[in-house]
């Protein structure tokens, strides 16, 4: 879920697409699989459609926008501000899932 959350949002809003869409769907989820609660899958929804800064989502956009205005940058500046924040949005991606793939955030079941 994860995963799932993240990649929709390098594509889309996390607030107004991501998480309305996927969240609903974690209890139905969480009673297939043994062992996972709600809570689980719906913190990893979240925090995984957050942490993507995708140039091409809300988020990255507003980074790049920002990052063009005042001095005038090269088409090299802004390309290289594109690239990162994509390199950097599937290093972050993919560090998530893994960590919730080991069941590091099994702590929030327990409150």
């Amino acid at each position: 879920m994860a995963l799932t959350g993240g990649i929709m949002s390098q594509f889309s809003s996390a607030n107004g697409v991501v998480i309305p869409t996927l969240v609903p769907t974690a209890t139905d989820i969480a009673l297939m699989i043994p062992g996972v609660s709600v809570h689980e899958l719906v913190f990893a929804i979240t925090f995984a459609a957050v942490v993507t800064l995708s140039p091409l989502s809300t988020a990255g956009s507003l980074i790049m926008a920002t990052y063009t205005q005042g001095e005038e940058k090269s088409p090299r500046e802004i390309n290289r501000l594109f690239t990162a924040l994509f390199v950097w949005t599937f290093v972050m991606l993919i560090g998530f899932a893994l960590i919730c793939g080991l069941g590091y955030y099994n702590w929030i079941s327990i409150w």
